[in-house]
């Protein structure tokens, strides 16, 4: 019978490997230099059914491109659980209808629930 031996594992290890398995891990974790926090990721996004989804703010620098390609689901904003803004799935831009007097904003378009729209400017 072969006899087994315990090594310790270097915290500095190189090349590459493959784990099988399970691994429980006490200290930290750290990937080229940056550490890696599981707590930390999960904070940002959780699993809501089968889509993730966040109450944290977000700030997106850089480009930003939605792909609803195949999709039959409309790209919508909402406040409140109002519908403000939506492209529906056959690309039609789609303006939520406001019920109550809001200030004006330079640049704003605004459709009201009388059926007209308002350009607000300077």
């Amino acid at each position: 019978m072969a006899q087994i031996q315990w090594k310790q594992i270097s915290p500095q290890l190189s090349g590459s490997g493959e784990l099988t398995g399970s691994l429980e891990l006490t200290g930290s974790l750290f990937i080229n230099g940056v550490e890696v926090n599981p707590n930390k990721v999960e904070s940002i996004f959780r699993q809501t059914g089968s889509f993730y989804a966040t109450t944290n703010d977000l700030q997106i620098t850089g480009s930003l491109n939605l792909e609803l390609t195949g999709s039959q689901t409309d790209f919508n904003i909402n406040k409140q659980g109002e519908s403000l803004f939506s492209v529906n799935n056959s690309g039609l831009v789609v303006f939520g209808q406001v019920d109550t007097y809001v200030n004006p904003v330079a640049g704003g378009l605004l459709y009201s629930s009388s059926n007209e729209y308002f350009l607000g400017f300077n």
